[in-house]
């Protein structure tokens, strides 16, 4: 499988075409604490992986006993999260 991997350097274009129109209102401490509200209570890690490539999260695969599954953008079968270990120093960080 080909990936399409290029760097924008025209900030017209990242802003015309990628960027959300709607302007961000949220301090960083709300989206900070909502990014870990919803990976501590929303986000159901035995059945939910993180698509970066896709945007978004899809269904596991494979029955993986990692905290966190991660679809690489240019390896699919590759869990970059795999290094997060159940019940590790880590892991513990990540969830208190």
């Amino acid at each position: 499988m080909e990936t399409d991997a290029f760097f924008e350097s025209d900030l017209k274009i990242i802003d015309a075409v990628y960027m959300n129109k709607e302007k961000n209102t949220q301090s960083i401490a709300e989206l900070i604490y909502g990014f870990f509200f919803f990976y501590t209570y929303d986000f159901d890690q035995t059945r939910q992986q993180i698509n970066v490539k896709d945007g978004g999260f899809t269904e596991k695969e494979t029955k993986d006993k990692c905290p966190f599954s991660i679809v690489d953008p240019f390896e699919s079968q590759r869990n970059p999260g795999r290094s997060v270990l159940m019940h590790s120093e880590g892991h513990k960080k990540i969830m208190m």
